[in-house]
């Protein structure tokens, strides 16, 4: 009843904007896999289980096609720095596009790529640039989660503006919030799309400005709280 009677009040009157602020926010690229890592992204985007993808991944490595995979860093040592442009090299015939964006003569090598002291027996997961033949869906899966881990490591940061709206109908008070990407970074290797072709998770809003006006069609929405999911693999290994 007390959500009606705002309604009424609300949309016999035009919304006026009374504040618009953005703020630009950055978001930093994925680090490198460990093992656990590496389950979890597996099971989060495939459905893969956490004893599926440690034997796809030492089939990997068997070929020669990635590092150990049995690691719990997620960092690469000081004495690797002049290792990964050819790594990078070596795998433009498999990601030209993606590969050609990164400048090999001044990567960024940064403290979430590079620490030795949080690298005990083994470095973190990477590839090692040799070519892979013909691999079985799981061992493609895994394979190119790497590669694409490993170049997406070394791009720039997603920069996104966020915006909040602030306005009021009859002295009852709306906010709206939404994100805009101002420079994609690693996120173009990672494309989310749901099925408007819309990002899922940001809501485009209009370019509001302080002060106007105009109509405007408020409405109830009803909600309810829903119990903690189950465990899956993903965030059992979290935990």
């Amino acid at each position: 009843q007390e959500a009606q009677a705002l309604l009424d009040r609300a949309r016999t009157h035009p919304l006026e904007i009374r504040k618009v602020e953005r703020q630009p926010e950055k978001s930093l690229p994925p680090q490198l896999y460990d093992l656990t890592e590496l389950q979890r992204d597996m099971n989060r985007r495939f459905g893969m289980s956490a004893a599926t993808t440690p034997v796809a991944a030492q089939s990997l490595y068997e070929s020669k096609l990635i590092t150990y995979p049995r690691t719990d860093s997620r960092y690469l040592t000081t004495d690797m720095k002049k290792e990964v442009p050819g790594i990078f090299r070596d795998l433009q015939s498999l990601k030209p596009h993606e590969v050609s964006k990164l400048d090999l003569q001044a990567l960024p090598f940064n403290g979430r790529i590079v620490n030795n002291q949080k690298v005990t027996d083994h470095h973190a997961i990477i590839p090692t640039g040799a070519m892979p033949g013909t691999l079985r869906d799981g061992e493609q899966k895994v394979y190119e989660a790497i590669v694409v881990r490993f170049i997406a490591a070394f791009y720039p940061p997603c920069l996104k503006e966020v915006t909040t709206v602030d306005g009021v109908a009859n002295e009852v008070p709306f906010r709206a919030r939404g994100v805009r990407v101002v420079a994609p970074g690693w996120t173009e290797l990672y494309p989310r799309k749901s099925a408007d072709g819309e990002n899922e998770d940001e809501q485009l809003l209009p370019d509001f400005l302080p002060r106007e006006s105009g109509p405007h069609e408020p409405f109830i929405k009803p909600g309810e709280t829903s119990p903690p999911k189950h465990f899956t693999e993903n965030t059992l290994l979290g935990a």
